[in-house]
């Protein structure tokens, strides 16, 4: 059984009570008629899938530059006339079993085509990281109705979850030819009772993107019916017109297999606007995890799963989770016995400690 959009919210209103809420000021626990406000402030938290993809993005930025850079400096020293064997010379350095590069000298192809393969490797990368970001956040949402009452409201067990069926957003057999992404994400939304006019606006430009990268992974980077067709839509154009500077060239329009060609500035746009998705899906996430389900989310990533975050903070429990709500996930907290408490709570501090113990293996336990 799947459950409707509105059936999700109807049972999101279930947990919108103060054990469940976060807000901008801070958490609220306690019961209805027993309220304590805690400084526990998760309304610009992390969670490990939009880390993940953050962190790649930023990474992107530097390494397409950097590699970029390095190609006009390798065609600066090889591609002069009196400069022939340079290139062939260079390869030979670069590793000892290429004692006999194929090539010798810098043609203008060969820039070409080292400049567009760059561009290319950047967009492949950035679809792969955001498919794994969306993978990881169903895996959260399957954590966490696996973990509350809800998870029989969705027909799931834990032993075959239909979410984590669901997770391939994009396994590789897509139809070369068309790209149903922007649907399954709207979709995505929608099961989970998240409004997604929010990702609307780019979603255009995006699958413009994923057609380019489809092109690029499996038709040797010749353009598809699917991607002329796309090209050709003014309002892509006109949207994205909005966010490239002025030194950048705008969104190439394509024939019939053309070849693929994207700017590297067009790719490090691409890595952009599913940053921004991502972060948006990470609120909604956080919205419907609430402050019990962030807490399960960070003691099963810090402590519980079996390939745990390490930290540096490793002496005790408590400074394990402490560093890892503060530093790793961007929580802010006025007192650092309050996450104790709330684990308690929940029941999971014992969990927490028995574990600490068997991975981090400091003697902790003895002491009690």
């Amino acid at each position: 059984m799947t459950l409707s959009a509105g059936r999700r919210q109807e049972m999101h209103g279930k947990y919108d009570d103060p054990y469940h809420r976060a807000t901008a000021k801070g958490y609220i626990a306690g019961g209805r008629t027993t309220r304590k406000t805690l400084m526990i402030d998760i309304s610009n938290a992390q969670l490990d899938p939009y880390r993940g993809f953050h962190y790649f993005h930023e990474d992107l930025n530097i390494y397409l530059k950097v590699a970029l850079s390095s190609a006009l400096l390798l065609v600066r020293h090889s591609a002069e006339p009196q400069d022939s064997d340079k290139l062939h010379d260079l390869i030979k350095l670069a590793h000892p079993s290429w004692n006999t590069p194929p090539v010798r000298d810098m043609s203008i192809d060969i820039q070409r085509r080292t400049h567009a393969s760059i561009s290319a490797f950047a967009l492949i990368s950035v679809f792969s990281a955001f498919d794994d970001f969306l993978i990881g956040t169903k895996a959260e949402l399957h954590r966490f109705y696996s973990a509350t009452e809800s998870s029989r409201h969705i027909g799931m067990n834990k032993a075959t979850p239909t979410i984590i069926e669901e997770t391939n957003i994009n396994d590789g057999e897509e139809n070369d030819d068309d790209d149903d992404s922007e649907e399954r994400l709207r979709a995505f939304y929608a099961k989970n009772g998240w409004d997604g006019r929010s990702i609307d606006p780019i979603l255009k430009v995006v699958r413009y993107f994923r057609l380019c990268r489809n092109c690029i992974a499996h038709r040797n980077g010749r353009a598809s019916r699917a991607l002329v067709k796309h090209s050709s839509d003014a309002d892509v154009h006109k949207l994205v017109s909005n966010l490239l500077d002025k030194a950048s060239n705008g969104l190439r329009k394509y024939v019939i297999n053309e070849d693929v060609f994207i700017e590297p500035t067009q790719a490090i746009l691409c890595s952009h606007l599913l940053r921004k998705i991502a972060l948006d899906a990470n609120k909604k996430l956080l919205g419907t995890l609430g402050f019990d389900g962030f807490l399960r989310s960070v003691a099963h990533h810090t402590m519980f799963s079996e390939t745990i975050v390490r930290s540096d903070a490793y002496k005790t429990p408590e400074a394990v989770l402490n560093f890892a709500l503060t530093d790793r996930y961007r929580a802010t907290m006025s007192n650092r016995e309050e996450c104790i408490q709330e684990m308690k709570r929940l029941g999971l501090w014992k969990k927490y400690m028995s574990e600490f113990e068997r991975k981090y293996g400091t003697g902790y336990l003895s002491e009690y």
